[in-house]
């Protein structure tokens, strides 16, 4: 695959212009601390609801084509293990020079450390994946416990002033 992925980023939101043919990204996410609450148990992954945002550059010979991707988080200085992959997401290139990807919700390991975000790609029908170059440092943080929600009154009780 030629195509390649130049650009990836974790944000709270994304905004597409569609007349201006633009994206917005909206408070960059490098930093992450899971907060479970009282009694509830760390699990090995979290789900997170943030925007993941890709752009590729389309090669002049794949421009009719369609594409695989899948996003991966990977430890930040080991590229070759995959601890989480996302499902995986068809995109056409038909007529388009650069191809976005915006995606809400994203998987991260809970265990405190430095990961990458990548993006694996591949022709549709092709049986091998493509590492991007394109990655998105995230340090995550240890868990925090919540304080149990506090009881809201039931009643309130007015007492006559006269």
């Amino acid at each position: 695959m030629k195509t390649n992925c130049y650009f990836l980023a974790l944000s709270l939101g994304t905004s597409a212009d569609r007349e201006t043919n633009t994206t917005t990204l909206f408070s960059l996410v490098e930093t992450v601390q899971p907060s479970l609450r009282d009694g509830e148990a760390l699990d090995a992954q979290i789900g997170l609801p943030y925007d993941v945002a890709a752009i590729w550059k389309v090669h002049p010979e794949e421009h009719e084509t369609e594409f695989e991707a899948q996003l991966v988080v990977t430890p930040e200085e080991d590229e070759a293990t995959d601890l989480v992959r996302s499902p995986i997401l068809v995109i056409s290139t038909v007529g388009f020079e650069r191809v976005r990807l915006c995606v809400h919700g994203v998987r991260f390991p809970t265990a405190a450390g430095h990961y990458a975000l990548r993006v694996d790609s591949r022709l549709l029908g092709e049986q091998n994946w493509q590492r991007q170059r394109a990655m998105w440092i995230v340090q995550v943080f240890p868990a925090t416990q919540m304080a149990p929600p506090q009881e809201e009154p039931t009643s309130i009780v007015l007492k006559n002033l006269t």
